[in-house]
């Protein structure tokens, strides 16, 4: 292994002073490698956005981020609700199978029919809704980012969450509809049969990469720390941009290294070989953070 870093990475009269790594067959090997790692990135996301136990892991992320978001925002945390996780997946399926995202159906339906559906007795609820988004962590900061979405996150009104996600088609193209809905429910003695509340139609926005937002608003479980693993999944994108960083981290203090022990005639290449590899990463960077909408 030494003989090996050696022979690679540090320029030594054994490799002419001119470490194998900035070698053209090593470069381009780099970079067909980086290459390959960004398309089984698109591939693991299109596998991931069908299955249910990456749902099942995003949902946890989803809730992790937003209550992390009220903590270090106004104190507290939202209790996950069984009824509301029902309402919110009863509303995803609809969105997914009826190929509509708005707060109303298609027939209709105002967003507090979900929650008589399941016999949720409201005091104070609302509801967030997103599609065409690949990381978890991205659903969370564009919701933090506008004002009716981060109103709702933040009300100190809520006292529980439910949260559900459902793969379907919309507008030609397969994506992930998430519904989070929010929710305070009646004092016990003061529960009355709960009125359709009138509502006057959705506000779409759209975040800075051009992903669908919408928000409506009416008038603890404690937040759990993701492991590693799970972390990785539920902002895949994110992660994959860490790596990136990283390399070009190393490539850089590589081309330090090589220049401060060699002013040979190798000098010149190694500087251009570096910077071949750092421009194809921060290429593949950029290419990484615009690849979010349509994905999945």
């Amino acid at each position: 292994m030494r003989k090996w870093f050696k022979k690679y990475f540090i320029p030594h009269q054994g490799n002419n002073f001119h470490p194998h790594f900035f070698r053209s067959a090593a470069v381009l090997f780099i970079i067909l490698a980086l290459a390959g790692t960004q398309l089984l990135f698109y591939g693991v996301l299109k596998t991931l956005s069908g299955n249910n136990s990456y749902a099942a892991i995003f949902i946890g992320a989803l809730l992790s981020y937003t209550n992390e978001a009220r903590a270090s925002n106004i104190g507290g945390t939202l209790a996950t609700s069984p009824l509301l996780t029902e309402a919110a997946q009863l509303k995803a399926n609809d969105m997914a199978e009826k190929g509509y995202f708005s707060h109303n159906t298609p027939d209709g339906r105002t967003p507090w029919y979900w929650f008589n559906q399941v016999g949720y007795n409201y005091q104070y609820a609302g509801e967030n809704l997103a599609i065409d988004f690949v990381d978890s962590k991205d659903v969370t900061d564009a919701w933090m980012s506008s004002p009716g979405h981060r109103a709702n996150i933040l009300n100190s009104n809520y006292q529980e969450i439910g949260i559900a996600t459902a793969v379907g088609m919309y507008q030609g193209r397969e994506t992930t509809f998430v519904v989070q809905m929010f929710g305070s429910p009646k004092p016990v003695a003061a529960v009355k049969p709960v009125a359709q509340k009138p509502y006057k139609g959705p506000t779409l926005s759209t975040d800075s990469q051009g992903r669908t937002l919408d928000s409506e608003k009416v008038a603890g479980v404690e937040t759990e720390n993701l492991s590693v693993a799970e972390e990785a999944l539920a902002s895949p994108r994110k992660s994959l941009v860490d790596i990136y960083t990283l390399f070009l981290a190393f490539v850089a203090v590589m081309m330090l290294f090589a220049g401060l022990f060699e002013f040979k005639k190798h000098h010149k290449a190694i500087w251009l070989s570096g910077g071949v590899l750092i421009s194809a990463t921060m290429g593949l960077i950029a290419l990484t953070l615009q690849s979010g909408q349509g994905l999945i």
